[in-house]
């Protein structure tokens, strides 16, 4: 085999390889369990919880966050950076981005 051709084998392997691993990487599946509910958590639950839940929106199942974000609710309060939810402050983008792509593959648990 001529070293043009090892090389030729060599470079679309390594191009292989990437391209599968950028793949991977970008077709992460999102679901509520690992991504979205600790940041809710983290920033939500707080006021809305429990049976005095703030605005009546308690988001501490799976079922009530979906639905909040099916209505466009979460999704605008958590994006309005005139109002933004919560009060103290806008939720930094790359969380806020992480319940935007979760809606958008239909809410995987």
């Amino acid at each position: 085999m001529s070293r043009l051709k090892i090389i030729y084998i060599f470079s679309f392997i390594v191009g292989l390889t990437f391209s599968i691993q950028s793949c991977q990487k970008d077709s992460k599946t999102k679901s509520y369990a690992n991504d979205v509910a600790p940041i809710i958590n983290n920033y939500c639950t707080t006021c809305h919880s429990g049976m005095a839940a703030s605005a009546g929106i308690d988001l501490t199942s799976y079922q009530s966050v979906k639905h909040q974000t099916e209505q466009g609710n979460l999704l605008n309060r958590i994006n309005d950076a005139n109002t933004p939810m919560p009060p103290s402050g806008i939720i930094p983008k790359e969380e806020r981005q992480i319940i935007t792509d979760w809606s958008k593959i239909s809410f995987p648990e």
